[in-house]
């Protein structure tokens, strides 16, 4: 009997909830062949899939020292879980999809697109590939009910750190005239470009490459997403504080425990905020 080749790892992390951004984040630049992100309650899940050799290996120990600087900073309470299993070249591409389904978000529904689902109703088909954004991660749903609140026909919307689209297309399917993606990673630019397309969205959508933090929000914006971690959105909040010129900026992306800085550097622009698990929400705007 011939034994199949082994081309590929799969490597499941375990590790406290309020680390998994980090983690994942890690996973994703270390150029790993699809990556799924599973929540548990406290303790969440990162499955990713990198192929077999000398780099991978590398990129195991970078993930191990990472998760010995979260145990050592205090984000971790229990050191992280590794577990690396051999997966052959012909299982892996269909194997990581197991671990997504369907998910309903308001009047929104996220369906992945090798599954059958319903023709009708406010749906997005997705295939996520290398990039982030599935509907599964706690973020990504604030995200949907806002947009689902805020967009309006005709809309200008910006998601900055598009990942695969998810967002942008649901804001086109919302109703939105115009949505400018943008997402500093060139494996996610083409994808959220083949998700757009999966979609019919192409004429609302626009997919650019480039640094989310350095761009300028056009006056004519009337919602700014962006689901990219707590720095990144301490950057935008504050940007947005000296010159508001998005009617609506949604941040999200950081855990709970940022909520209240990021509230107070609102000020005046604050408008509300939510929480899902240990994941927050923030929108701030002009108070009308």
């Amino acid at each position: 009997m011939t034994m199949a080749a082994i081309d590929w790892k799969e490597v499941v992390v375990e590790l406290d909830t309020c680390a998994v951004e980090a983690m994942a984040n890690a996973v994703h630049e270390l150029g790993a062949g699809g990556v799924v992100i599973e929540h548990m309650g406290a303790i969440s899940r990162v499955v990713a899939y990198f192929p077999a050799g000398g780099e991978t290996e590398g990129a195991l120990e970078r993930l191990k020292s990472l998760a010995d600087e979260l145990v050592a900073d205090g984000s971790c309470v229990k050191p992280p879980i590794f577990d690396v299993t051999d997966v052959s070249e012909k299982d892996w591409a269909e194997q990581w999809k197991e671990h997504y389904h369907p998910v309903v978000v308001g009047n929104i529904r996220i369906q992945p697109s090798w599954l059958e689902g319903p023709k009708t109703g406010l749906t997005v088909y997705l295939d996520p590939g290398l990039a982030f954004g599935t509907g599964v991660h706690a973020t990504t749903q604030l995200c949907l009910r806002e947009l689902e609140l805020l967009v309006r026909p005709g809309d200008t919307v910006m998601d900055l750190g598009c990942g695969s689209g998810i967002l942008s297309i649901a804001a086109a399917k919302l109703g939105a005239a115009k949505v400018l993606a943008v997402d500093s990673d060139q494996k996610a630019v083409e994808i959220a470009e083949e998700n757009v397309s999966l979609n019919g969205c192409g004429k609302q959508v626009e997919v650019v490459q480039d640094d989310v933090l350095e761009l300028t929000v056009v006056p004519e914006t009337a919602v700014a997403v962006a689901n990219i971690g707590s720095e990144a959105a301490t950057k935008l909040l504050e940007a947005y504080v000296d010159d508001p010129v998005a009617d609506y900026l949604v941040l999200t992306g950081f855990a709970r425990h940022h909520l209240e800085t990021l509230c107070q550097l609102a000020g005046d622009f604050f408008l509300r905020s939510r929480c899902k698990g240990e994941w927050a929400l923030l929108v701030a705007g002009k108070k009308k």
